[in-house]
C-alpha cells in the first residue's frame, strides 16, 4: 500500500488565537533555568539521553542552559556519576568549547580535546578526570537558542617532560556520524520538550 500524505488544517478559531498562544508558550519558555528543567523534561526526557549517550559511545553526557543574563551556561544535567558534583557548575561564555558552540551554534566533534587550547580545564579539575573527546550541539526549546547538550569520552593523563601522555587505553573517539546521530537525538529531545510546554498552555496535563 502506497503511503499518503494527510493533509491536516489549522482549526480557523485556534489559527486566530495563534499570537496568544505562541506568547505564552514564549513566556514558559523564558521561565525554564537549570534548577527546574528536570521537572519541565520529565524523565522519559533523561532515559532517552542516557540511551542516547550509550548509542555514540559516550561516558557521560551534559545540558548547559544559558543563564538569565547570558553570561554563563549552567549544567542542568548530567547522566555520570559525579552528577551531584557537576549539575549546577557554571562556565563563563567566554571560555571553552561549550561556549563557543552556544556562541556560534554550530556543533563540534574532536578527539583528543585535553590538547586543544580552546578547551576549558574546569569541570574536568573539580572531576578529576580528562576529557578526551567530545561532542557538543546547540540546544533549542521552541527554536530558541537555550544552551548546548554535550557527551564525552573521558580518560586519565600524566605528565612526561611536560606533555600530557594517556595513562592506559586511548578512548575510541567519536567519529563525523556519531555527531550526526547525536544531532538528530538532540532535535528529537527539543521537540518532545515542546510538546510539553504546549500541554502546559492548553491545560492539557
Amino acid at each position: 500500500m502506497q503511503p499518503v500524505r494527510a493533509n491536516f488544517l489549522p482549526h480557523p478559531e485556534l489559527a486566530r488565537r495563534r499570537p496568544l498562544l505562541q506568547d505564552y508558550l514564549a513566556e514558559l519558555s523564558r521561565a525554564i533555568t537549570p534548577a527546574n528543567f528536570l521537572s519541565i523534561s520529565g524523565a522519559h526526557v533523561s532515559q532517552i539521553l542516557q540511551d542516547m549517550f550509550q548509542h555514540v559511545g559516550a561516558d557521560e553526557g551534559s545540558i548547559w542552559l544559558l543563564d538569565n543574563p547570558k553570561t554563563h551556561l549552567i549544567v542542568a544535567y548530567n547522566s555520570g556519576p559525579d552528577a551531584e558534583t557537576i549539575v549546577g557548575f557554571k562556565q563563563p561564555l567566554t571560555r571553552g568549547i561549550v561556549s563557543m558552540v552556544a556562541a556560534t551554534e554550530q556543533p563540534v566533534v574532536e578527539n583528543q580535546v585535553f590538547k586543544n587550547a580552546e578547551h576549558s580545564p574546569n569541570l574536568d579539575r573539580i572531576t578529576h578526570k580528562t576529557t578526551y573527546a567530545m561532542m557538543v550541539v546547540p540546544f533549542y526549546i521552541l527554536e530558541h537558542l537555550h544552551g548546548v547538550v554535550s557527551c564525552v569520552q573521558l580518560t586519565s593523563i600524566t605528565s612526561e617532560d611536560g606533555r600530557p601522555v594517556l595513562v592506559g587505553n586511548e578512548p575510541l573517539g567519536f567519529e563525523r556520524s556519531d555527531l550526526d546521530s547525536f544531532r538528530k537525538g538532540i532535535g528529537v529531545i527539543s521537540q518532545l520538550i515542546d510538546f510539553r510546554l504546549f500541554k502546559q498552555a492548553l491545560g492539557w496535563v
